[in-house]
């Protein structure tokens, strides 16, 4: 059952929209934030607001972010932009062949850059190991049921903690993918 309140990604326009590590990288920065411009999105995803900007713009068409007005800062008003919404979800319709390939994809550049993400972890020097696990299971529908809500749950704790205030805390990034498997 997917969130009413959730941004639902329906056709292949909008995964190959998502699928730019760029624009993922706006769409965290701008996690938890509201109302925000470009210039503070670009310090937190490392770009320009000329960049941002861009992003924006492909952002805004597919319906994922909206412009949310301006702010007066002095010599000019700036543009702020917020997310519809904090949950992206599939929606359970549209799985043609380009919808398919665009998800395979998207599950490519997320694991992708998990990688990149483990590999420097690796190098912390802290010293703090990084978690690593697979499972492969026969689940019943109800187990399915339990595991989909435990992911839920983490998300949530992730969520949760984008709005707290940042100074001593350590970023974390979790990458989890659930795939049915032929028997």
């Amino acid at each position: 059952m997917s969130d009413p309140a959730a941004y639902l990604v329906r056709t292949a326009r909008q995964l190959r929209v998502l699928n730019s590590p760029a624009r993922m990288a706006v769409v965290e920065a701008m996690m938890g934030r509201g109302a925000i411009g470009t210039g503070a999105i670009g310090r937190d995803a490392g770009m320009s607001s000329e960049t941002v900007r861009y992003h924006l713009d492909r952002l805004i068409a597919i319906g994922l972010v909206r412009d949310a007005g301006t702010r007066e800062t002095g010599a000019r008003p700036r543009r702020l932009y917020e997310l519809v919404s904090e949950r992206i979800e599939l929606a359970p319709e549209g799985r043609g062949p380009a919808f398919r390939r665009e998800l395979a994809r998207g599950g490519r550049l997320m694991l992708n850059l998990a990688e990149r993400e483990f590999e420097q972890s690796l190098s912390r020097p802290d010293g703090e190991a990084p978690l690593l696990s697979r499972s492969v299971g026969w689940l019943t529908p109800e187990q399915v049921a339990e595991v989909r809500e435990a992911v839920q749950k983490l998300e949530s704790v992730l969520r949760e903690s984008r709005d707290r205030p940042r100074e001593g805390l350590a970023p974390m990034s979790v990458t989890i993918v659930g795939a049915p498997l032929d028997p």
